[in-house]
């Protein structure tokens, strides 16, 4: 996997993400954007780095824009958008160098790129839970749950829950939508965006693979 170009996609896929989520609010007529808060490995990093070096207080206000909301304005805009191909793009090359240290260039089935692939993204969003929920401590933020952001774990809990299947996953269902406050919590939940990263990297790997599999066989020269 070339670490770059993969980067880029990942970077410009996480800039989408945000655009969509702060259009999505306005057309909504919610006073302040949603800012989606997965895979901001880059953005983690720094707000701890400040908080060790002893300038937090010169970055809590951005710290703020991810617990409440962003101010839609244009230079906002520009730089969330700006911020965030810089954090998809590093959980991109993070991804791409698991992904390539795993398969170390060896070609293998879809199910078993798929599987690499899924291991790579869970490790890349493992980082990126664990750090959010370390500066969520370190920043005093009041982010209470998750229980609104659609993942493979999240869904899983969801259907259990719709089946009835409550008491025996409860703890578990718990430590996954509320957020943690300590740090074992932070580790809990970093194991739970691996897990996430895992089973939703895995499968969208393997459809993309299948589908320019299908491509492939059936382009011309194929026949």
């Amino acid at each position: 996997m070339k670490l770059l170009r993969f980067g880029i996609y990942a970077g410009a896929l996480w800039a989408l993400v945000s655009l969509i989520l702060i259009a999505a609010s306005e057309i909504i007529g919610y006073r302040l954007a949603w800012v989606e808060l997965d895979f901001r490995v880059l953005s983690g990093a720094l707000l701890l780095a400040a908080d060790a070096l002893g300038f937090g207080d010169a970055v809590s206000g951005f710290a703020i824009y991810a617990d409440t909301g962003l101010p839609v304005t244009p230079l906002h805009v520009t730089a969330c958008a700006a911020l965030s191909f810089a954090d998809g793009f590093v959980s991109g090359i993070i991804t791409a160098l698991v992904y390539n240290a795993i398969t170390r260039g060896k070609s293998g089935s879809a199910l078993s790129k798929a599987v690499s692939f899924g291991i790579a993204a869970g490790i890349a969003l493992g980082i990126a839970s664990g750090l959010l929920a370390l500066a969520s401590k370190a920043y005093g933020l009041a982010i209470v749950s998750f229980d609104f952001t659609v993942r493979p774990v999240w869904t899983a809990f969801y259907l259990l829950s719709q089946a009835g299947v409550n008491g025996v996953v409860s703890p578990l269902r718990d430590s996954y939508l509320y957020f943690p406050n300590d740090f074992a919590g932070a580790f809990a939940w970093a194991a739970w965006g691996f897990i996430d990263g895992l089973a939703g990297g895995a499968a969208l790997a393997y459809m993309f693979l299948k589908v320019r599999g299908i491509f492939r066989t059936s382009g011309p020269g194929n026949d």
